[in-house]
C-alpha cells in the first residue's frame, strides 16, 4: 500500500517539495519562524522536518515537541487552540502542518491564525476536502493513516533535500 501511495504521488511530489524548498528558503533573509505542527504520528513527521531544518541553520519550531507549552495551552485555551497560543506571537510566517485528514480542529486552528501567509499542509484522506487552508498542499491517495505517515516521512526527506540545494 505504501509503494502504491509513494507512486501515485511522485509527479505531484517533486514540483511539491521544490515549492516549498523555494518558501522555506526565502525564510532566510528576514530569519522568519518556520513553524510546524502536527497530531500523533504527523506530529512525529513535524518534529522530524524541523531537526533537519534546524541542522541547515534555519530556524524551525515544531510547536507539538513541547509537551508543558502544549498541555498548558491545552488546558488554559482548549485543545482547538494550542497550537495558536504557541504560534500567535509571531504570526505571517511559513507554517508547515502535517494532518492525515486535514480536518484537525487544532491544524485547522494554525491554518486560519496564519491565512494570508505561507501555509503549506501535507495531508492525505482524498474523498475528504480539507479545511486547513494552506497555499500550498499535497494530498497522499489513501485513506490509511499509516500509510499516509510514511509518504510524508519520505515527502519530509524530499523537502529537507531540495532546502539543502536552494541554500547552496
Amino acid at each position: 500500500a505504501v509503494q502504491q501511495a509513494l507512486a501515485d504521488t511522485r509527479e505531484a511530489a517533486v514540483p511539491f517539495c521544490q515549492q516549498v524548498a523555494v518558501v522555506i528558503a526565502e525564510t532566510v533573509p528576514g530569519r522568519h519562524v518556520i513553524w510546524l505542527a502536527g497530531n500523533g504520528g504527523s506530529a512525529a513527521n513535524a518534529a522530524h522536518l524541523a531537526a533537519h531544518l534546524r541542522n541547515l541553520g534555519l530556524l524551525a519550531i515544531c510547536l507539538s515537541d513541547s509537551g508543558p507549552g502544549l498541555t498548558a495551552a491545552s488546558n488554559d485555551h482548549g485543545y482547538r487552540d494550542a497550537f495558536t497560543r504557541q504560534a500567535s506571537i509571531y504570526k505571517n510566517h511559513v507554517v508547515i502542518l502535517f494532518s492525515c485528514s486535514g480536518t484537525s480542529p487544532n491544524i485547522i486552528s494554525l491554518a486560519n491564525l496564519h491565512e494570508g501567509a505561507d501555509v503549506v499542509l501535507l495531508t492525505g484522506m482524498p474523498k475528504k476536502r480539507p479545511k486547513a487552508k494552506a497555499a500550498l498542499a499535497l494530498i497522499v491517495p489513501s485513506k490509511d493513516y499509516g500509510v499516509i505517515e510514511d509518504v510524508h516521512s519520505a515527502l519530509l526527506h524530499g523537502i529537507t533535500k531540495e532546502v539543502k540545494l536552494c541554500l547552496q
